[in-house]
């Protein structure tokens, strides 16, 4: 059975540079700024620790390469691991 759907997702832009996470913030609608700021000012931070109203930009944002969530060891006596969230480094 063949696929509907288009690659068009996959191609990149035409006019797609490479961009600095802070020139990708301006695109930014005003929740997901607020997001991004409140990332920005406490560096790397659990996800969890993002309040439910304001962690619905999240994936929004990893979606636009604004900021990277990864996982990580929260302690170090601790085998498990936590969703962090950080601002992409510029490239």
């Amino acid at each position: 059975m063949t696929s509907l759907r288009s690659n068009a997702a996959t191609l990149p832009d035409e006019g797609s540079d490479v961009q600095s996470p802070s020139e990708r913030s301006e695109r930014l609608a005003e929740s997901e700024k607020e997001v991004y700021e409140f990332i920005r000012g406490r560096g790397e931070m659990l996800a969890s620790t993002v309040s439910a109203r304001m962690g619905g930009a999240i994936p929004d944002l990893e979606r636009k390469g604004v900021i990277e969530v990864f996982k990580k060891s929260s302690s170090r006596s601790s085998p498990n691991k936590g969703k962090f969230v950080r601002i992409t480094a510029v490239s």
